[in-house]
């Protein structure tokens, strides 16, 4: 599997477990909360966090669940290992992990630059070209 934007590796005590948040997962995503992928952005609603407004999931717990859930599966699909996934599992994930730790801020940059790219993460650029600078986590929230 090409190691693309989107792709991260969850640690979880020794387990280490492949997730790519692409097309498929944000597909599998939407039929899990029952919309369309014009209709992702249901999932989000606007709270002020200071004096900035910002745009979180409604359901994190659910949220952070499945995308762990579809892109762990995904994953394990195209590597032929046969190590799908419940998703009880992931739900485990998600006590594991936490909601402010650096694995699950890397779930919401990962699906946000996936949304942003109309589901297909930006390929990674070989050694000495020119890289476009990421965005900025304020600038993928509104």
């Amino acid at each position: 599997m090409n190691k693309l934007l989107g792709y991260f590796e969850l640690k979880i005590e020794e387990d280490v477990i492949p997730i790519k948040i692409g097309c498929y997962t944000l597909e599998k995503f939407c039929e899990s909360f029952g919309l369309g992928l014009s209709q992702i952005g249901d999932v989000f609603e606007r709270k002020l966090v200071g004096e900035k407004e910002i745009e979180i999931p409604k359901e994190p717990v659910k949220f952070l669940a499945t995308i762990l859930f579809h892109g762990s599966n995904y994953c394990a699909k195209l590597s032929g290992s046969g190590n799908e996934y419940s998703i009880e599992q992931a739900y485990e994930w998600v006590d594991e992990i936490g909601f402010n730790s650096d694995q699950s801020v890397k779930v919401l940059t990962s699906f946000y630059a996936a949304i942003m790219n109309g589901g297909t993460p930006i390929k990674e650029v070989p050694e000495g070209k020119s890289k476009k600078k990421a965005p900025d986590m304020a600038d993928l929230q509104g």
